[in-house]
């Protein structure tokens, strides 16, 4: 993803410590990210790899929060859950593989 600024495209940078995620990711950012999702209400198996219900669950919380749906997890995805303090409203998520 890339950031435009008066002709200039640079890339979005994610907040310190927080990493882009997306499928098939391992590690302790993904399974952070698994126990942020089971706190705002969209549950997810706490495994440390970025699998498809992870996906889901990512994409699901996009929708509730009015963002695009991409299942991946960038500096956006991530203020949104951070700022998000209750859980979100799960909605109808469209299955955009």
């Amino acid at each position: 993803m890339n950031e435009k600024t008066e002709g200039e495209t640079r890339p979005v940078k994610n907040p310190p410590g927080k990493p882009e995620l997306r499928y098939l990711a391992q590690g302790e950012d993904v399974a952070k990210l698994q126990k942020i999702l089971n706190e705002k209400g969209f549950a997810v198996e706490e495994t440390g790899v970025y699998d498809m219900q992870t996906v889901k669950a990512v994409r699901a919380a996009q929708v509730a929060a009015g963002m695009p749906q991409t299942g991946s997890v960038q500096e956006d995805t991530w203020r949104m859950l951070a700022k998000t303090t209750k859980k979100l409203k799960q909605q109808e998520v469209t299955e955009n593989a």
